[in-house]
This record gives structure tokens, sequence and C-alpha cells, in this order.
């Protein structure tokens, strides 16, 4: 059933298009009726129906005018012009705006059923293509994990090198930084029956689909392969939880090999997890086997290798210009990976994914978007080719330096931070930004932004953010495009009633008195 909106000053044309439509049985609903043309826009917003019919000569906008605009906004609807008027001018005018006919008054039943019969074929059509456009796109994106998944096990399976493999693991995971850690392998079994044989358990993807977090989960034959980026005692906790889970859930016995990456190749890796892991369940060795590192490095490295808290407390020392107290902190941290003797990959992919955390949280704010991205490749390259752990320290220490010294060069020009700060309120007002925020944006405390913002703008940083908002705001209600519920969300405010209210306060009147200032204005009155 399709909806149709008519737009005519006379009531009887109403009465006859429906008397036509239930006649032949179209599959048709009026859902709207109007007598002028600003009615008629309403009308065709709220219900946007598939088929239009308007009357040239309405009060308010005409038929052609609202047709005009209904053309722009819904390119695909079926417009139909119904008039009294003959005259060359109004047809020519009419196919301008490309309506779907011309329908003279009065209009006879057989022609009024003729056009809206081609329109329902077109509409049926219309609609068939796009369901079996949709129905390829929804076979395609169910198909793309999978082939996905056989391109990079493929390429496992030949030996390709990590050039070739990463790209493929990073679009995979949607991480852009993804570095391989470990490479974990999964298989199970059955108990044994009277007889002594075994029957293998298959590990099935979805029992452990929240390790998708922390990589990309491989199946070969009835193994499970787990590549992962991220690897610590929490990481390893929510490992064992989910075996003991599946072992209880499906009565058989897993087998888990977890096979440090360091600087073998990742082929190489994957293949000896597999192959261990197939190994242990001939000999039916149930339980965790961590290889590729010594039992010392299994349990001291394993939570400390996480930079997520090293992260935090660094970031005070930038955002105070701590350079010297930064390093001797970083400097702390390498001794301990040193005496702990963390493999080298791990370190490397670590300190990168440190590095980048620092280009994308602050680099931003101090250098070009392309220069990031340059920086931030050449020091991957630079950690990862680095022929000693000095010469990893010295390049961590060099960012810091670059980050650190271009940030307090502009911590000296306060008003140039405050003028770059009022730019970005003003390119972001329509989010949820605190000072705090902004501050760290632009790598300085929230109490030094809080002064220099005061002194050089006039205003603390919430009024001036409320000017910004009140006056784009005043500009959406003005146009008449947007509703209220509509301009609050996008100058942002989460609650029309809040947002009704502030604005109010601001302007001493509320925000209906502008959409019924516009609505009158778009009528001519």
């Amino acid at each position: 059933m399709y909806k149709l909106v008519i737009a005519d000053d006379e009531v009887i044309v109403f009465q006859f298009v429906k008397m036509v439509i239930e006649k032949n049985r179209l599959p048709l609903e009026i859902c709207g009726t109007a007598e002028n043309g600003t009615e008629a826009i309403r009308l065709i917003d709220q219900y946007k129906p598939e088929f239009v019919m308007l009357d040239i000569n309405m009060p308010g906008y005409n038929g052609l005018e609202v047709a005009e605009q209904m053309r722009a906004k819904y390119p695909d609807m079926f417009i139909y012009i119904v008039t009294a008027y003959k005259e060359f001018d109004y047809v020519y005018k009419a196919m301008h705006v490309a309506v779907t006919d011309y329908l003279v008054k009065p209009i006879k039943p057989d022609d009024l059923v003729e056009a809206l019969k081609k329109g329902i074929s077109l509409a049926a059509k219309r609609n068939q293509d796009r369901d079996q456009a949709e129905a390829v796109k929804k076979q395609l994106a169910a198909q793309y994990p999978i082939v996905m998944k056989e391109r990079i096990t493929e390429l496992l399976r030949m030996n390709e090198s990590d050039a070739t493999l990463l790209p493929l693991l990073r679009q995979f995971s949607g991480r852009q930084h993804f570095m391989p850690i470990a490479v974990c392998a999964l298989a199970g079994w059955l108990p044994p029956t009277k007889a002594g044989d075994l029957e293998k358990l298959p590990v099935r993807e979805e029992d452990f689909s929240l390790f998708h977090d922390y990589g990309v989960l491989l199946s070969k034959e009835d193994t499970l392969v787990l590549i992962l980026d991220h690897w610590n005692a929490s990481v390893r906790a929510q490992l064992q939880q989910t075996v003991a889970t599946c072992e209880q859930q499906r009565g058989g016995v897993f087998s888990t090999v977890i096979y440090m990456k360091q600087d073998k190749p990742l082929a190489e890796i994957y293949k000896k997890a597999i192959e261990t892991c197939h190994m242990n369940l001939f000999w039916q060795v149930r339980g965790t086997i961590i290889l590729g590192t010594s039992a010392k490095e299994e349990t001291e490295w394993e939570e400390k290798i996480d930079f997520t808290h090293t992260y935090d407390v660094f970031e005070q020392f930038l955002i105070n210009h701590e350079t010297a107290a930064g390093k001797e902190y970083m400097a702390r941290i390498f001794a301990e990976m040193q005496a702990q003797e963390y493999p080298r990959s791990l370190v490397n992919v670590s300190l990168i994914k440190f590095g980048c955390d620092l280009l994308d949280q602050y680099g931003k704010a101090l250098f070009p978007a392309e220069k990031v991205r340059h920086m931030e490749e050449a020091y991957i390259a630079a950690i990862n080719g680095a022929s000693h752990a000095g010469a990893v320290q010295r390049y961590v220490y060099q960012l810091i330096d670059d980050l650190t010294q271009n940030s307090a060069a502009s911590q000296n020009s306060a008003e140039k931070i405050v003028k770059w700060a009022q730019n970005y309120m003003e390119d972001n007002y329509y989010q949820d930004i605190t000072l705090e925020q902004v501050a760290k944006v632009f790598y300085v405390s929230e109490g030094y932004m809080c002064r220099i913002f005061k002194k050089y703008t006039g205003k603390r940083y919430i009024a001036y953010l409320t000017d910004i908002r009140m006056k784009k705001a005043k500009e959406l209600l003005v146009s008449g495009k947007f509703t209220i519920a509509e301009v609050a969300r996008k100058t942002g405010f989460k609650d029309a009633s809040y947002f009704s209210t502030v604005f109010k306060k601001y302007y001493a009147y509320p925000p209906s008195k502008l959409l019924v200032q516009s609505g009158d204005e778009r009528s001519g009155k």
C-alpha cells in the first residue's frame, strides 16, 4: 500500500480521487489532505508519501512551488499536477520541476486511473530493484569476514611476509596500528570412550567473540587461532575463564598454546602454535602452554607490558611541560623492562602504541594532520629499525622533545592559544566539549586555560560557549527548516526543554517565537 497526499482548495476533488481509488482498488492510502501549499508541505514532510497530487492554484505556495521544493527533497516521489489551466506556460513550468504527470480539470476517471497505475507500476519496480540491491549488499557484507579470513589463512599457510599480512590484519581488525604480539591456538576433545577412541571437540568462534577486542580470530579445521595484539594478565585470565566455561558447558577438554611472536615471522609462529596444539591433542595435554618466552618472563612482564597506566601518568608531565621529570619517569620504565628481559618485539609494540597515542592526542594540536601522519610513520620505522635498546630509548626521548618544545612555544603565546581555542569551539560547539577537554587539545592545564581565556575574551569558558550556541540556534530557528528539538541537538543540547530554558534566559523570549515568525514570513503574512 502506497501513501498519497492531496492538496487542492476544492473539497470535491478529495472525494472524487478517493472514489476512483476505492472503485478501482488501487493500492493507495490517502494519508492527508490540504487546502493550501503550506499545509501540503507540512503533510508531505510528516508522512513522506510515495505519491502527491497538487492543485496549481492554491493559497500560500501554489502547486508548482510545492512541487519544486518537494522534488529537491524527495527525488523519487511521484508528483501529479492538477489544474483547470491549459496554458502552455503552466505546462512548461510543470515539466521544468519534473512532475510525474499533468492532469486538467475536470479529470476523467479513466485518465486518473491510467496515470496512477503507471506510477504504481514504476514504484513497484523501483522497490523491487531497491530490495534486490539491498539483498546483494547484505550478502556481500555477510561474506566479507569469511573471504578475508580465508585470504589471511591462505597467506599464513604460504609463509607470506609480515609486510603482506599486516595490512590485511589491520583492515580486517579495523585498527590502524594493529601489531601482533602472540598467536593462540585452541583445540579440544571429548572424554575417551570405553574403547579408548578420542573424538575431537571443535572450538566455536562465537564462544570466544569477546577476543575480537584483542585481535583477529581464525578457524582452521577443528582449531581456533587468535592473533593477538594485546596480552597481559587480564587477557590471560579472560582466556582461561572462557576455556573453563566452554569445558563445563560442552563436556570436553581444551588445550591452549600461546606462542609469543618476538622477532619471528607471523606465519612461522602461526604454524608452530597449531602444530604444538595438535601434538598436545595427540598426547591429551590439557591446560595452557606458553612458548617463545621463559617462565620468568611469563609471570613478570605480562602485567607490566600494558602501557595504559604508563601513558596516564606520563600525560601529566606533558601537560605541565615537565620534560626532565617525564624523561626520568620513562628511564625507570626502560630500566625495569631491561631488568625483566622483556622480548624486544613486545617492547617495540608497546612503545609504538605509546608514541602513536601521544601524536594522536597532542600532535594534532601542534602540527598539520599530514605532518602528524609522517611523524607517526617515521617514529614506527625508527623503533622497529633500532639496533639496540639505547637507540629505542633515544627515539622515544626525541618524540617527547618534539612535542613538549612545540607545546612550550605555544604556551608562551597565550593570546594565540585562546584564538585557537575560540576557533576550536566554533567548529565543535555541537559536541559536549568541556574546558578540561579544550585544555588538553591545546596541551595546557585546565587552570591555565581558564585564566587566559577570561583574560583575552572577557568571558568565562561556559559563557562564551553559550554565546556561540545561542547565535547558531537563532540562525537555525529563523531558517524555519528545523524543529526546536532538532535545533537543540544541533547546538549541543541533549534535552530540548533545557535548551528552551537557556534560550529564553539568553534572548528574553522562547525559541517558539522565531518558529512562528519564520512561518508567517513564508506564508506571506
